[in-house]
């Protein structure tokens, strides 16, 4: 089963190099969240695999994925 996420921020979501498997239920590896800004950037709690999205700020790491604030924003992921 996989998540709907609307197609404009599929559309954004131009580096992922994951074939979208945080949709899937099944195949679901995502970063937690930290903290949201609300400004489509959250910082993460960083996983070891190396994304494009992922980038290091100070002492803390921050999402900049158009999918994954959605999946977190809208549907609490």
């Amino acid at each position: 089963m996989k998540i709907s996420i609307d197609e404009k921020t599929l559309s954004e979501t131009t580096k992922c190099d994951k074939q979208f498997s945080c949709l899937s239920y099944e195949t679901r590896d995502v970063c937690p969240v930290i903290h949201a800004n609300g400004q489509n950037v959250l910082i993460i709690d960083s996983r070891p695999h190396p994304c494009p999205y992922k980038i290091a700020f100070g002492a803390s790491e921050i999402c900049l994925c158009p999918v994954r604030f959605e999946l977190f924003s809208l549907h609490d992921v």
